[in-house]
């Protein structure tokens, strides 16, 4: 096999296809990222604005490349015992121009929208330039230390440090955007610029003479059984701990987790559309919005001083209706007589279990991730208040739907959104109308945020404490 036909099977395994469309969408996230980092540039100087798009475009390829180690390396997928990487020199090469190819696409694409959207009178396309090269060459660099310390360790221990440091450099990421005008010294090009090619030979070749490929393609090379038995793991001590309370509902939570932990396409689509509330709190903070400002006397206070929380639950609220939607409505013909005959079955139960994974593994993490941006330009108390706030308000559009189920759920695509029924779909438009008019009026003081989540979190008691018998009704009449 030719260097260009392996280099061409490592970009399809990242990507997920070849054509045009899907590395457009696996790019689609990068050029949102560099619209973000446009609109903050309110302020900065050329230099300044370089600097800061260098430093926000090396943490995104950095993160893309620890996201797509597994596909790199022929351990993730259905076919992956079919697949093997010989010790040969346009192996090994072919993982480092790939590597290397993924890097500068994500960095292009972040550097693109920026500069066309942007009109910097000052600043000079070969700085522009410069600044991109530097960033491609520190990503690549980064990675190429990290695959081959990672290469090292034994498989069981690859694979935690892996997705530990995934998790930690999502949260370093967040932390990119948040950055403050920086002043980039001219010298400071003339020194990164040698310094940063100069790392990226050494690492190249050091990646080249060492078997790090195959060291990584045993190291991570998992079973989907392994990660079936620890989802039944993790609902067996939720059950010890009175979390999960019946047969059913470790049923349901497993079968949650397990399609999260096997099917790469389901986790990285529901992670993808729930993260878009975090999205909106850094487009927020870049702009130096404040989401609470208790004190202001109460009443109904301007639009702008409430925009940025309304936005953000309002975002949260839609999104985890169509997360849930697609969670809980896919349908298998195929299987359904295995749970029709099973009389004594309770599926409210079934489905709490579904939703409890779901609050336990998407809705909880994402809103601890939503705290910690919010962090960075509120106090502890305000970016506590407004992180609940999301919370309990968006818990109830997932919860509501559970209710007004109709459908048993078998397996999950998600290749697409299925239908909305007419009332779901009313009361995704009301309440969050209803969310946005609360938050106006309650914005201006401590007391009224506070009225309006305890009146979500008793609306959120309610619906889970009717929503077993409300769904074992409807899905038996439905079945």
């Amino acid at each position: 096999m030719s260097i260009f036909s392996l280099l061409r099977l490592k970009i399809k395994q990242a990507t997920l296809g070849d054509r045009p469309r899907g590395l457009f969408k696996f790019l689609l996230p990068d050029f949102l990222v560099g619209i973000f980092v446009a609109v903050s540039s309110d302020g900065m100087g050329a230099e300044e604005f370089a600097f800061r798009l260098a430093v926000v475009s090396m943490g995104v390829a950095f993160f893309t490349s620890l996201a797509e180690t597994r596909k790199f390396f022929f351990s993730a997928g259905d076919m992956e015992r079919f697949y093997f990487v010989r010790p040969t020199a346009a192996s090994r090469f072919s993982s480092v121009a790939g590597i290397t190819l993924l890097n500068l696409l994500v960095i292009l694409s972040v550097f693109l929208p920026s500069v066309l959207l942007i009109t910097m009178g000052g600043v000079v396309p070969a700085s522009i330039l410069a600044w991109s090269f530097v960033s491609l060459c520190a990503s690549a660099s980064s990675f190429f230390i990290f695959a081959w310390i990672l290469s090292i360790l034994p498989g069981r221990s690859a694979d935690r440090i892996l997705a530990i440091s995934q998790l930690l450099m999502a949260f370093a990421l967040l932390a990119l955007f948040q950055l403050s005008q920086h002043i980039a010294s001219p010298y400071a090009l003339s020194v990164a610029l040698p310094v940063s090619v100069g790392v990226l030979v050494l690492t190249s070749a050091l990646f080249f003479l060492f078997p790090v490929s195959e060291n990584l393609t045993e190291g991570l090379r998992e079973q989907a059984t392994v990660r079936f038995n620890s989802s039944s793991g993790l609902a067996a001590v939720l059950r010890r701990r009175r979390l999960i309370n019946s047969g059913e509902e470790e049923a349901g939570f497993t079968f949650l987790m397990a399609n999260l932990l096997r099917n790469t396409s389901f986790r990285l689509a529901t992670i993808g559309i729930a993260g878009t509330p975090v999205v909106v709190a850094v487009y927020w903070t870049m702009q130096h919005a404040r989401f609470l400002m208790p004190g202001l006397g109460g009443g109904l206070v301007s639009p702008e001083l409430s925009a940025p929380i309304s936005s953000l639950v309002v975002s949260g609220v839609v999104v985890y209706y169509f997360v849930s939607q697609n969670t809980l409505s896919a349908r298998d013909y195929e299987a359904a007589w295995q749970f029709n005959i099973q009389t004594g079955f309770d599926r409210g139960r079934f489905v709490l279990g579904v939703r409890k994974a779901l609050l336990l593994s998407v809705h909880v993490p994402l809103t601890l991730i939503l705290f910690l941006v919010l962090l960075s330009g509120n106090s502890f108390q305000i970016s506590l208040l407004t992180a609940l706030t999301f919370y309990f308000l968006s818990h109830v559009a997932a919860t509501w739907f559970s209710v007004m189920q109709k459908r048993f759920p078998f397996s999950m695509p998600f290749t697409q959104f299925g239908a909305i029924e007419t009332v779901n779909l009313i009361f995704l438009l009301a309440f969050s109308s209803g969310v946005t008019i609360a938050l106006y009026y309650a914005y201006g003081s401590l007391g009224g945020i506070l009225g309006l989540n305890v009146f979500a979190f008793i609306l959120v008691g309610i619906l889970e404490f009717f929503s077993t018998r409300i769904v074992r009704k409807r899905l038996m009449l439905n079945a």
